[in-house]
């Protein structure tokens, strides 16, 4: 299952601000994430059922069989679900470790609006996702610390913003 994350250079830039990891170990987890979108986009071209049903259960099966998961370093992925009367596809994310301190909360707010612009970048590009973005799909993704249990940052992307 693809997962649109946090582009790989605001992970940089979070971590280059609290000085704590290199570059080439988060760009080696880029490679991770395109393997899962070709399975995604198998499975939903190859289930029978309307799209939201299809949609509801491969996410539901890959949140069983995959997740969670470590996106990065200190990121991540909890579950994915489908809410078919909304068309809402949500990502539940959480930070861990170096990425669930005040530091790096107060770094990402303060660059919450590029964050929220490079997801919306990769979701435009990502072919893989063309199906959901041809069905109107909207898509959450919901960043939560592991520390405090709080919403770190909620990104919403309506279909109107990604075509």
């Amino acid at each position: 299952f693809h997962v649109l994350h946090l582009d790989i250079q605001i992970i940089w830039v979070i971590f280059a601000e609290l000085e704590s990891l290199t570059p080439y170990y988060i760009y080696d987890m880029k490679f991770r994430k395109t393997i899962s979108v070709a399975a995604l986009a198998v499975l939903l071209t190859s289930c029978g059922g309307t799209f939201d049903e299809r949609l509801d259960a491969e996410a539901r099966e890959y949140t069983e069989k995959h997740l969670p998961a470590l996106v990065e370093p200190g990121h991540m992925l909890d579950s994915i679900t489908y809410e078919a009367d909304q068309r809402t596809l949500h990502e539940w994310h959480t930070f861990l470790g170096q990425l669930d301190t005040p530091e790096a909360e107060s770094v990402m707010k303060e660059n919450e609006t590029m964050m929220r612009q490079t997801v919306l970048e990769n979701l435009r590009q990502d072919t893989k996702w063309q199906t959901c973005k041809e069905e109107g799909v909207r898509f959450a993704y919901h960043y939560r610390s592991t520390r405090t249990g709080d919403t770190v940052m909620v990104i919403v992307l309506e279909p109107s913003e990604y075509r």
